[in-house]
């Protein structure tokens, strides 16, 4: 009966999905009939093997714990809107779209960094941080995926052996190289997070311990290092200590952030809905700015397009943010739900599919010969698309891997 309980019926048709997928993938861009026939069967080989290896070495798996009346779903969605922001830079940054992508988008990153500093402190408040045990948690859920993600996507470059817009180059890989890719974050170019992120998680169990006035200090020295910085940190792929200290000089200050809103949420929350309107006029007008005013000469690149515009604007949108997030705090949104539930994944996943779209919208556009507003909602339509496919990728992987989903893409 155990065989064919719904769960496992569910498990069965994920592995066999992604096997499908697989092979239709690298059927389109060219792979040969053995090829795909045989990556596909390992790959479903290996979904069966994590399957086996489960039901012989793990005991009956306890249902999910549900939500508690007290949950924070606004602070959950959060996590949502930070990866949505994330993927649509990407997608916009590349088909068509730059200067938007540029001007409201772009180091999206500090949500993200906001609601990890926020969540340590929160939790910290209701059980006392153990380093030991935090540490090994961040090796489970962090480094253990990136690892294997790092790795899927060598393998899949490899296979492939095609140039993938932010994805490792095929040259590239080798048993050499690979220290330095996973070092550097190259398999694909959001991965620098994942290095620089776990330098602030080093320090994390300390900061939730820290006097106030301390926190208070290193969150006014962040803010102003990341404003003062003439251009934001660079994202070419290298590993040296300026570019260590241009992204903690430009990012830090969001996690920092994130820890003294949980100290001061009850002091902050009731005053928030009298700067909303404020702020979000002057984030909308930090990034309208460099729209209308790029031939402008009389005032320097770094306030109209680098650190100090992004770093401003990015705090502003934070106050709408979180006005936003304590309205919704007791609802429960179900595609705001899979979007925070899967963030993760999604950080994981969705660059590796941004050819393809590009490809798409070429032929699209070639195809029809759009009007401006058409183009507009082609344009759109395939970045829904772009979320809702790599959405649907990420909770297959989820049901793939079962119980060890945390270690292999971060769900």
């Amino acid at each position: 009966m155990r065989l064919i309980s719904k769960s496992n019926l569910i498990r069965a048709l994920a592995c066999f999905a992604l096997s499908g997928a697989t092979a239709a993938y690298l059927a389109c861009h060219g792979a040969g009939t053995k090829k795909v026939v045989v990556s596909s069967a390992l790959l479903l080989i290996g979904f069966l093997a994590i399957w086996l290896a489960e039901r012989r070495f793990c005991g009956p798996e306890k249902p999910p714990a549900p939500k508690r009346p007290d949950f924070d779903w606004g602070m959950h969605y959060m996590r949502g809107f930070a990866i949505v922001c994330i993927m649509l830079t990407h997608f916009f940054g590349r088909t068509g779209s730059a200067k938007f992508a540029h001007a409201f988008l772009t180091s999206s990153t500090i949500f993200f960094l906001f609601i990890s500093g926020y969540l340590c402190q929160y939790l910290a408040f209701r059980r006392p941080v153990k380093t030991g045990m935090y540490y090994r948690s961040k090796l489970k859920n962090v480094v253990s995926p990136y690892v294997v993600c790092s790795f899927a996507t060598m393998a899949a470059v490899w296979l492939l052996q095609a140039k993938r817009v932010g994805v490792v180059a095929p040259a590239s890989i080798s048993v050499r190289n690979i220290p330095n890719i996973l070092l550097l974050g190259w398999a694909q170019r959001q991965y620098w997070y994942i290095p620089f992120v776990i330098l602030l998680f080093l320090v994390s169990p300390w900061l939730t311990r820290v006097r106030h006035h301390t926190l208070v200090w290193l969150s006014v020295v962040s803010f102003s290092a990341a404003l003062c910085f003439p251009w934001r940190p660079p994202s070419h792929l290298t590993w040296d200590l300026s570019r260590l200290l241009y992204r903690l000089a430009y990012f830090s200050w969001g996690y920092l952030f994130g820890f003294a809103y949980a100290r001061w949420k009850d002091e902050i929350d009731p005053h928030l809905h009298a700067y909303v309107a404020p702020a979000l006029f002057f984030g909308l007008v930090l990034g309208l700015f460099p729209l209308v005013s790029a031939g402008t000469v009389w005032m320097p690149t770094h306030v109209l397009s680098g650190s100090f515009a992004w770093t401003l604007q990015k705090l502003f949108f934070l106050v709408p943010v979180l006005w936003i997030a304590n309205r919704i705090r007791s609802i429960r949104i179900a595609p705001f739900d899979w979007l925070a539930t899967y963030s993760f994944t999604l950080f994981f996943l969705h660059y590796f599919f941004i050819k393809d779209y590009i490809l798409l919208q070429s032929s699209i556009f070639t195809a029809i010969n759009p009007s401006p507003l058409l183009r507009a909602c082609v344009h759109l339509g395939l970045a829904a698309l772009f979320v809702a496919q790599n959405l649907l990728l990420a909770v297959l992987l989820k049901k793939a891997t079962g119980r060890w989903s945390r270690s292999f893409v971060g769900a």
